[in-house]
C-alpha cells in the first residue's frame, strides 16, 4: 500500500492533471486528489478539508497562480504551493516565488517534482510544529501573567488586613485597658510597680503584634509567587513544572521553601487550602 497524500490540482487540462498524478504514484504514493479551475472551486475545496499540497498551473482561463496564492493568504492557509507550468519566464518566476510559491517546475521536466513535494511537506510540518509551540508558549505566558496579578492582589489585601487588624487591637487597648490603668493610678493603687509592669507588657504586646503582622514580609521570590498562585488554582507539581519550564524536582523544592516561609513547615496544613483561605480573607 502506498503512502497517502492529499493534493489539490489547479489545472484545466485533465490529461495534464493525470500525468502529474501518475508521476507521483511512480514514487510509491497513493494520491487523494481534486481538480479545480476557479477561485470559487478552490475556496470550496480548502473549506471542505485539509490538504497536504497544492500543485498549480500558472495561468488558467478564469484563474491564475498569483490569484490562488492571494486567496490562500486571505483564508490563512499554510500549504505547500508548487507551480507546474509549460512556459514561465524568469521575471514571472521571481514574482511568483515572492508572492508565496514554494517552487516552480516545468511540465516537460517532472524529474524534480516528487523531491520538491517531499521537501515542502517536511518544511510545512516544521512550520506547523513551530506555530503550535509558539501558541502554547503564549497560552502559558498568559496564565502566568494572570497568576502574577492575582497573587499580587492577594498579598496586597493581606497587608491591608494586617494594618486594619493592628489598628483594631490598638483601639481595643486604648478603649478597654488603658482607662483601667489610669483609674488605678488615680486611686493611688498601692503597687505602682505592678502598674508600670502592666503598662510595659501591654506596650510590648502591641508592638510585637504589629511587627509580626506588618513588619515581617514573606519575602517570596517572583517564581515562588507564580508557583503559589498555580498551586492555589489546583495545578499539580508536574503541570506547574511544564507551565514554567522547570524540572519537577525544582518545583517540589520551591514548594518546601514556600511552606517554610508561610510558617507551615512540619505541619499537616494543606497548602492549597491555606492559599485559598488567604485569597478569600
Amino acid at each position: 500500500m502506498g503512502k497517502n497524500i492529499s493534493i489539490l490540482l489547479m489545472e484545466d487540462n485533465e490529461n495534464d492533471a493525470l500525468l502529474l498524478v501518475r508521476e507521483i504514484e511512480r514514487y510509491g504514493y497513493t494520491p487523494q486528489w481534486s481538480r479545480f479551475e476557479t477561485a470559487h472551486e478552490m475556496r470550496a475545496a480548502l473549506g471542505r478539508q485539509s490538504w497536504d499540497l497544492i500543485i498549480a498551473d500558472y495561468c488558467l482561463p478564469q484563474f491564475s497562480a498569483p490569484a490562488a496564492l492571494q486567496l490562500m493568504k486571505e483564508m490563512e492557509r499554510d500549504i505547500p504551493f508548487i507551480v507546474v507550468s509549460g512556459v514561465v519566464d524568469e521575471k514571472v518566476a521571481v514574482e511568483t516565488m515572492l508572492a508565496g510559491a514554494h517552487d516552480i517546475i516545468m511540465k516537460n521536466n517532472l524529474t524534480r517534482l516528487v523531491a520538491v513535494i517531499e521537501r515542502e511537506i517536511r518544511e510545512a510540518s516544521i512550520r506547523s510544529a513551530k506555530k503550535q509551540a509558539d501558541e502554547e508558549i503564549k497560552r502559558k505566558s498568559k496564565i502566568i501573567e494572570e497568576s502574577d496579578i492575582t497573587l499580587k492582589n492577594v498579598l496586597r489585601h493581606i497587608e491591608e488586613d494586617k494594618l486594619s487588624m493592628k489598628d483594631k487591637i490598638t483601639l481595643n487597648i486604648d478603649n478597654n485597658i488603658k482607662p483601667i490603668i489610669r483609674e488605678l493610678k488615680s486611686q493611688k493603687f498601692s503597687d505602682q510597680r505592678l502598674i508600670r509592669r502592666l503598662e510595659k507588657n501591654i506596650e510590648t504586646v502591641d508592638n510585637v503584634f504589629y511587627k509580626k503582622m506588618t513588619g515581617l514580609k514573606l519575602k517570596l521570590t517572583p517564581t515562588e509567587i507564580k508557583i503559589c498562585n498555580l498551586i492555589k488554582s489546583g495545578h499539580l507539581a508536574k503541570e506547574i513544572a511544564d507551565m514554567l519550564n522547570l524540572a519537577y524536582t525544582t518545583v517540589t523544592h520551591y514548594k518546601k521553601q514556600i511552606r517554610k516561609k508561610l510558617g507551615l513547615q512540619n505541619t499537616a496544613i494543606n497548602l492549597v487550602t491555606y492559599l485559598n483561605e488567604i485569597a478569600n480573607t
